[in-house]
């Protein structure tokens, strides 16, 4: 139609939710120090973002990497198997893409690993427990929080048809594009549904 778009992402969903399922799981049995590495973490993503906390970490021990790099390694260690956390192994052509940047992947792998481990070692042995538990029911913890980043893009949908009707959108992985002028509108839509999960 010519209609000029914006988008409104799920900012940081799968970390989000990681934290946001922590908090549920263990509340009632929770140590102040798990709530504080919770509170902490969902700080840094508020503000600087955990990619950019952890590369400014890992630099810091003389480890040359690039935000890029932490990306997918935070996916490792949120959504892998945390039986092989030790071991360097990498998905097919990871190795490789690191290499070609000039990064040694096994290094920031094991900086990253053990600097995590480190500052928020409640909050690693809770996402331990979580996918040691997915694993046990058939599941991946990567499923389950994709599941419910699925529920939160069906609620935003369901909410924006109810806030706005008559609107156009259409979802893109975490993000749902929508015409301009809706903006304001949706951005409370999302911010209403976000704080519900």
């Amino acid at each position: 139609t010519g209609a000029k778009l914006e988008s409104i992402a799920i900012t940081a969903c799968q970390i989000s939710l990681a934290l946001g399922l922590i908090k549920n799981t263990f509340s009632k049995n929770a140590t102040p120090e798990l709530l504080q590495e919770i509170n902490t973490l969902e700080n840094i993503q508020r503000t600087i973002s955990f990619h950019t906390f952890f590369q400014k970490i890992l630099e810091s021990n003389g480890v040359n990497v690039s935000r890029d790099c932490i990306k997918p390694l935070v996916f490792k260690m949120l959504f892998g198997n945390f039986n092989q956390h030790k071991l360097n192994v990498f998905k097919n052509g990871m190795k490789e893409e690191f290499q070609e940047k000039g990064f040694d992947v096994e290094i920031i792998w094991q900086t990253f690993l053990e600097e995590f481990k480190l500052r928020f070692s409640n909050v690693y042995k809770c996402l331990n427990h979580l996918s040691k538990k997915a694993d046990m029911n058939n599941t991946t913890w990567a499923a389950i929080l994709q599941k419910k980043e699925s529920e939160i893009m069906i609620s935003i949908k369901t909410e924006a048809k109810k806030q706005i009707p008559g609107i156009n959108f259409f979802p893109v992985f975490d993000s749902i594009y929508f015409p301009k002028e809706c903006y304001n509108k949706m951005r409370r839509v999302f911010k209403k549904i976000q704080n519900t999960f």
